[in-house]
């Protein structure tokens, strides 16, 4: 399903869609393109993880052309807290699309596709799933999702 269409840097026309099992050959492909741009993480299906956590897991990407070029997933992590959920999971974007996100070049979280673009739409299927605590990485994300969702329990 396309969530959102968007011109990036160069005028160059992304799409964001929710992945499926229909999107799998698509996205071996882009696990091809990760493991020669060299990253290990999102080089293959199994290093990628996908299917590990059922239904409690999703996995969104940006397409250029018939193309994924970055790819991120969030899923469920009980471990933490039963309400807790992990965004930007595997988040990749291929080199030769690094940054080109938006073309305003003052912040990373707006030329970056994971964060400036699929970053909402992780927060808001986790909150759907009923997460009190949303797990990330990065402190840019950590006070975007304070701001956009009032939520104090962004570890």
């Amino acid at each position: 399903m396309i969530l959102e269409e968007f011109v990036g840097a160069n005028g160059l026309e992304f799409r964001i869609v929710e992945c499926g099992s229909s999107r799998m050959s698509d996205i071996k492909e882009f696990c091809k393109a990760c493991k020669d741009d060299g990253f290990q993480n999102n080089s293959s299906l199994s290093a990628l993880k996908i299917g590990k956590w059922g239904r409690e897991e999703k996995w969104w990407a940006v397409y250029f052309n018939d193309k994924i070029i970055s790819l991120s997933g969030a899923h469920y992590l009980p471990h933490l807290h039963k309400d807790c959920y992990v965004i930007a999971y595997r988040l990749a974007t291929l080199d030769s699309f690094k940054g080109m996100a938006n073309d305003i070049m003052s912040s990373r979280m707006l030329t970056c596709f994971g964060m400036g673009r699929m970053l909402p739409h992780m927060a808001d299927w986790c909150k759907l799933r009923g997460a009190k605590y949303i797990w990330d990485y990065s402190l840019e994300n950590i006070t975007f999702l304070k701001k956009k969702y009032n939520l104090e329990n962004i570890i």
